[in-house]
């Protein structure tokens, strides 16, 4: 598309973006832009590398943002998204400061890598059906995320390197994830799982895979030890316990317990004689 960009010469010193991408001689002075009401689609490489921009205003008619459209805008800190559909991959890949995004609940598609390496510390999607690849790696600071009841689909490591995640709020369906996905990979903080919507038996795929092969080594080699220590009483362990009636799960020293109503998963990692 040719470039259909404004340039900015308003009195305000807004730079005002009329579709197509910013002039590469403007990319390193525009500090704060406005969306032209015409415009419904930031495009392909918009702004990449705007790394002065602080803050860009997206009026509600703006549907789609497309790949790598604010890519290394490493000064932006927050954006409004309210009338945004889909967001494409690597939309705002590697925007180090960006701490806080509102996102509408028109949004239903989140591209690969979309958020990934930004400073993200809470999100909420409250309509969101698909999350990308990544689309939220590596977000360091990233403490508490709300899903959707109406997600379909998560992809590949979507939260993978939140090292600070402690709490997500989410449904459980079939096909929503794969086991060996890694969806939570990196994330040792996380403590607390808030289901939403109907609940089924999908489960045992929502537990951590490092968690998992954790208590499958302890299994093991508590299962090693002690019949030689005790051959006529073998231990009383359990992978996973079922328990009807729990809708959010809470890890303590047990494992992951229930708090409250529908279902939950207890690891008992103790034994008893």
């Amino acid at each position: 598309m040719a470039d259909h960009a404004d340039d900015g010469g308003n009195n305000d010193g807004v730079f005002v973006y009329m579709g197509g991408f910013i002039p590469l001689h403007l990319r390193d002075t525009t500090t704060h832009a406005r969306v032209h009401k015409s415009v419904k689609i930031i495009t392909l490489r918009a702004f990449e590398y705007c790394t002065n921009l602080v803050s860009i205003e997206i009026h509600d008619g703006v549907e789609i943002i497309e790949a790598i459209a604010f890519c290394n805008c490493k000064s932006l800190r927050r954006i409004k998204l309210s009338g945004v559909k889909v967001i494409e991959e690597y939309a705002f890949d590697d925007c180090t400061a960006l701490e806080d995004v509102e996102f509408g609940d028109k949004l239903e598609t989140i591209g690969q890598d979309a958020f990934q390496f930004t400073a993200l510390r809470n999100i909420k999607l409250p309509k969101v059906r698909v999350i990308g690849e990544g689309a939220f790696s590596l977000c360091k600071h990233l403490t508490d995320i709300e899903l959707s009841k109406d997600l379909e689909r998560i992809e590949r490591g979507a939260f993978d390197g939140c090292r600070r995640l402690r709490r997500i709020a989410m449904p459980l369906k079939a096909n929503l994830f794969d086991e060996t996905n890694n969806l939570f990979h990196n994330c040792d903080d996380l403590t607390q799982v808030d289901l939403v919507g109907g609940i089924h038996k999908t489960i045992y795929s929502l537990l951590l895979e490092s968690w998992r092969n954790e208590m499958k080594d302890d299994i093991a080699r508590i299962n090693q030890v002690l019949p030689n220590i005790l051959p006529q009483r073998p231990p009383r362990i359990h992978q996973l316990l079922y328990i009807p009636s729990a809708e959010r799960l809470r890890q303590s020293d047990n494992g992951w317990e229930e708090s409250s109503k529908e279902w939950s998963i207890t690891n008992r990692n103790t034994t008893r004689y």
